[in-house]
C-alpha cells in the first residue's frame, strides 16, 4: 500500500451524478422500446392485459426491474475488478 491507508470503494466513486445517466438511460430505453398492445379504446382479445393501465404498470415495472438488475451487475463487476486493483 502506497500511503498505508484503508480505502472504501463506492459505486461510481464520488461521482454520484454519473449514476443518474446510467440509471435513467436504461429506464428510458427499456420503457420506450416496449411496443404497447393496448390503445385508449381497449386491449386486443389476444392480449394478456385486460386494460391499458395494467399494461402501463407492466411497462414501468419492467423498466425498473431491468434498471435495478443492471445497477446490481455493475456493482458485482466493480467488486470483482476491485480485487485486481492496487
Amino acid at each position: 500500500k502506497k500511503y498505508n491507508r484503508q480505502y472504501t470503494a463506492q459505486p461510481y466513486g464520488l461521482n454520484t451524478a454519473g449514476g443518474f445517466p446510467f440509471v435513467f438511460g436504461i429506464i428510458y430505453g427499456v420503457y420506450y422500446a416496449y411496443t404497447p398492445q393496448c390503445t385508449e379504446d381497449g386491449c386486443p382479445a389476444d392480449s394478456s392485459f385486460s386494460d391499458p393501465l395494467e399494461e402501463e404498470n407492466y411497462r414501468v415495472e419492467l423498466a425498473w426491474k431491468v434498471c435495478v438488475s443492471a445497477n446490481f451487475l455493475t456493482g458485482l463487476i466493480n467488486i470483482f475488478l476491485g480485487f485486481f486493483g492496487e
